[in-house]
């Protein structure tokens, strides 16, 4: 294929003037034989159509009277139509009448008329039908047929005078074509060789010669020119390049240095940019109320915990507002007494003061700083700042572990007051049943003894309760569903509380069990249910219920007591009268009522909470005036399954105590105690050694080992050597050796990790003489049972 871009201007303009003309012509040679082809084939059936209808008009005669001479006589003036080859007149039944044929050749047979009128091309040849009617009758048809070639002799003549046309009109477009190059294509070879130079070569001194007086010339002269003014421009350019490229390498060196200038500009704006938004960032997520104020007092900026601490939503919403709008009354003489003037002198004000709630006007107590901000280049006050903190909380914590630390005084005074009551009840309920025991005293004397000893049930009850507040009593734990506790006392609940109370147990799902003593859960019922039924002397509402409930470190912090992990909390509710905020502080303390005289002890609540306590959970009691009273119990949760409750039918009778001939060393710092004991022992028929302390005991040790068989021994004593020691070093010397402790705390105080203590070798003071006779006697043939193979 030809790459018309590489052909020269010359070539494409003849070649577009030849193919120009060319087309032009042969389309012009076409559409005139065209249209004398369409006009002969329109022409020829006109013609032999009038024809056929003289002939048929002519012989219409012939065929009326059957006369076919006549009519092939007018047929036979055919002849003078050389491009007729055949015509035949057919009677109205099909057959042929007469018929004519040019050259005498008969032809081809003629068949009957298919068309009664009309005519067709039939390769060579046009045929033509015509009716012929007389008096609105066929009578007959004429049938014609005329040859082509006529026609086609005139087409051909036609095609040579339009060949001979388009080779004359070729020669001419070639020689035209010659004229225009010369006249035209030479001028502009030449400037386009120029152009090729001065870009090659960006020579800018060729010329171009001027051959005409024409466009071209005038174009010549243009280009000649152009290149005059391109060639000085060039040179001024150049000269223009040269001082441009000293400029450039001047400014550029200059804007090299403005350019490492501007880096460490924008790195420090960007680093200043950083520390303000770490700075802003910093404020506005402290949890401390953080603000800025003119030097009169107008509210520039608060941060988030400031705003939401003086219950303002946006940052707009106080900026313009006043400061001493934030201040409730009462402590608007300290900001403009003391606080202010304190600031305004240069320095910093601290301390404890109030900020008002701007919606409900609740006083909050703050510990504020607050300090002026000075410009560091003129040292001049700019505004004022103050950082301040929330104490709510934190007074309310302060409270709480007050309360705390007061409740385990109170429990500790509460445990020491109960062992040394222990003692003496011990003393006087032993001396008592001795003399009951004496046959020879007369009914007064009986009944004052069963009197002495009754009130000091009574007492050792109260004890007891005591010892329940400071968590120091004996605790049989056990896994327990507490849903299945507060189940088994609700019947107990519905006799206590009466008719005019409804009580509502809503038991949780999926509890997990509690390790717990089921006793205490019951008597912490119990108590609560009391504590209820005397809030409601005419009637109410008593709803209890329990659910399972995850402590976070959120709660803890809101609660000091309580602990983080997995609990079940049992809560209980009154409609009952309830309580005021003075009265709550003071409700888990012994002795503390609101009842009358006489109607109550004070320790029913403070035995709830020593029971909690000693169980690893805590308390935690809401309550307002006419509003009744919530206590919510946490008891932690356990992962193992819950365990079958303990049987609490009601024990046989002991069996009376018996005596015997063993030796028996006690040992007590309570010399009353230390007598009584050794007095009925005596009773019983054992051989008694006494020692007031570890280090007496020891020394009888050295000299008694070989007959003494069992050690009955206070856990606490003075001397530096406690119970548990003293058992520790005998039994090491006499494994055999039967051990007795006596205390009275519980068990759990004195090392129940440590010892083996259950009811066989712990005694909890108080106790009678019957009761320590057949402990005696019980952990002797205990021992003898072991030693012989038997246990």
């Amino acid at each position: 294929m030809w790459d018309w871009s590489r052909i020269s201007l010359r070539r494409k303009m003849m070649s577009i003037i030849v193919v120009t003309s060319s087309a032009g012509l042969l389309l012009a040679c076409a559409a005139f034989v065209t249209y004398e082809l369409i006009s002969v084939r329109q022409a020829m059936p006109r013609e032999l159509s009038i024809l056929t209808h003289v002939i048929g008009h002519d012989s219409m005669a012939a065929l009326s009277f059957n006369d076919p001479r006549d009519a092939a006589q007018n047929l036979s003036a055919l002849r003078v139509q050389p491009h007729i080859v055949r015509a035949c007149i057919y009677d109205k039944d099909g057959q042929v009448f007469a018929e004519y044929v040019r050259d005498g050749k008969s032809g081809s047979k003629l068949f009957p008329p298919v068309e009664h009128q009309g005519s067709r091309f039939e390769n060579n040849y046009l045929v033509m039908f015509d009716p012929m009617v007389l008096d609105g009758m066929p009578i007959g048809t004429v049938y014609i047929q005329s040859d082509l070639e006529a026609m086609h002799s005139r087409l051909l003549l036609y095609g040579e005078i339009a060949a001979a046309v388009l080779l004359a009109s070729l020669l001419l477009s070639l020689f035209l074509s010659q004229r225009l190059q010369r006249v035209v294509t030479e001028p502009v070879l030449h400037l386009a060789r120029a152009t090729q130079v001065v870009s090659e070569k960006k020579d800018y001194s060729v010329r171009v010669a001027r051959q005409s007086q024409d466009e071209l010339g005038l174009l010549v002269d243009g280009f000649n020119q152009m290149l005059t003014q391109i060639q000085e421009r060039d040179r001024a350019l150049h000269e223009a390049r040269e001082e441009l490229e000293q400029r450039v390498e001047e400014r550029t060196l200059e804007l090299s240095k403005a350019n490492t200038q501007l880096k460490e500009e924008i790195a420090e704006r960007r680093r200043a940019e950083e520390e303000h938004q770490k700075l802003v960032a910093l404020v506005e997520n402290s949890n401390d109320f953080i603000g800025l104020a003119t030097l009169d007092g107008e509210v520039l900026f608060l941060n988030e915990a400031g705003r939401k601490l003086v219950g303002q939503d946006q940052l707009a919403q106080v900026q313009g507002t006043r400061i001493i709008e934030y201040v409730p009354a009462q402590s608007q003489a300290q900001l403009r007494d003391e606080i202010f003037p304190a600031i305004k002198a240069g320095g910093v004000w601290q301390g404890e003061t109030q900020l008002r709630h701007f919606k409900t006007g609740k006083p909050i107590s703050v510990n504020m700083s607050s300090f002026l901000i000075r410009n560091p280049q003129t040292n001049e006050p700019i505004c004022l700042a103050t950082v301040s903190r929330d104490m709510t909380e934190q007074h309310k914590l302060q409270i709480q572990l007050r309360q705390s630390q007061k409740m385990e005084a109170v429990g500790q005074l509460a445990a020491g007051i109960a062992h040394d009551f222990n003692n003496i009840l011990t003393v006087i309920q032993g001396h008592a049943g001795l003399l009951l025991g004496n046959p020879d005293l007369d009914d007064n004397a009986i009944a004052s003894c069963k009197q002495i000893s009754v009130s000091a049930e009574r007492a050792a009850n109260l004890v007891r309760q005591l010892l329940a507040f400071s968590h120091k009593q004996i605790m049989v734990s056990q896994l327990l569903d507490l849903n299945e506790v507060v189940s088994g006392v609700i019947k107990m609940l519905h006799r206590v509380l009466g008719e005019n109370i409804t009580l509502n147990f809503q038991p949780g799902p999926h509890l997990r069990p509690v390790r717990a003593d089921a006793g205490m859960m019951e008597q912490v019922m119990m108590n609560l249910a009391v504590n209820a039924r005397d809030a409601m002397p005419k009637g109410g509402n008593l709803v209890i219920n329990t659910r399972a409930q995850e402590i976070d470190a959120a709660y803890v912090q809101q609660n000091p007591e309580a602990q983080a992990g997995d609990f079940v909390c049992l809560s209980v509710s009154d409609t009952g009268c309830g309580m005021d905020a003075e009265t709550l502080s003071h409700i888990f303390e012994p002795f503390f009522t609101t009842k009358e005289v006489g109607r109550g002890t004070g320790l029913g609540l403070s035995t709830v909470y020593g029971i909690v306590k000693q169980h690893q959970g805590w308390v935690e009691a809401t309550s307002e005036p006419g509003q009744g009273a919530l206590f919510k119990i946490f008891l932690p949760a356990s992962s193992e399954g819950a365990e079958p409750l303990l049987d609490k039918t009601t024990p046989p009778a002991p069996p009376a105590a018996r005596g015997g001939l063993e030796t028996v060393l006690v040992v007590e710092d309570e010399t009353p105690l230390r007598v009584l004991v050794r007095n009925v022992l005596k009773r019983y028929g054992y051989q008694v050694l006494e020692a007031e302390s570890g280090v007496e005991a020891l020394q009888i040790w050295l000299q008694q080992r070989g007959q003494i068989d069992l050690l009955l021994t206070d856990m606490v004593m003075p001397g530096g050597i406690s119970g548990r020691e003293l058992a520790e070093k005998l039994r090491a010397e006499k494994p055999p050796l039967r051990v007795i402790y006596t205390s009275g705390y519980s068990a759990d105080l004195v090392g129940e990790g440590t010892l083996q203590l259950d009811g066989s070798n712990f005694l909890q003071k108080p106790f009678d003489a019957s009761r320590l006779a057949r402990m005696v006697r019980e952990s002797l043939d205990l021992g003898r049972s072991k030693a012989d193979g038997k246990g």
